[in-house]
C-alpha cells in the first residue's frame, strides 16, 4: 500500500509540475514564451523570449475623450509593433520595436477602440498603460 502511495506520489507532482512548466508557454499564432505577463483593465505588459503572434486589449471610450498612453517598449531582436485602432479598425498610433514615452489621443467618436500588439520574432518586453479623460 505504501508503494501504491509513493507512486500516486510521484505521478501527481510529475504532472503538477509539467503543467507550472507549460503555463509560461502559449501557442497562438507562433510560439511565445513568457517569463512575466500582465493584463489588467488599464494595463497591459510582458516580457517575452519569443513572441510571435498578437495581443489586444479593447477600450470602451466615449466621443470627445482624451486617451492618455504611457509605453515602454524594449525590444532586443525581432519586431514588434503596438497600434491604437479605432471602432472602425483602423490604424491611430502606432508605436513600433524601442520607444518610451508619452501620448494624448483625442477621440473622434465613441465606440470600442483596440490596443493591438504584434510580435514577429520578438525578444523583449513591453509595458502599456492608459488612462480615459
Amino acid at each position: 500500500m505504501r508503494f501504491q502511495f509513493t507512486k500516486i506520489l510521484s505521478v501527481s507532482l510529475a504532472l503538477f509540475f509539467l503543467v507550472y512548466l507549460l503555463s509560461a508557454c502559449s501557442f497562438d499564432n507562433g510560439l511565445r514564451l513568457s517569463s512575466g505577463n500582465s493584463s489588467a483593465k488599464k494595463h497591459m505588459s510582458s516580457s517575452f523570449a519569443l513572441l510571435s503572434g498578437e495581443n489586444t486589449k479593447e477600450i470602451k471610450l466615449k466621443k470627445d475623450a482624451t486617451l492618455v498612453i504611457t509605453y515602454n517598449i524594449k525590444i532586443e531582436s525581432g519586431d514588434l509593433k503596438v497600434t491604437l485602432n479605432n471602432p472602425k479598425g483602423s490604424e491611430i498610433v502606432a508605436f513600433n520595436n524601442t520607444q518610451k514615452g508619452k501620448k494624448e489621443i483625442r477621440v473622434d467618436e465613441s465606440g470600442v477602440y483596440e490596443i493591438v500588439v504584434l510580435g514577429k520574432d520578438a525578444k523583449g518586453s513591453y509595458d502599456i498603460r492608459w488612462e480615459a479623460q
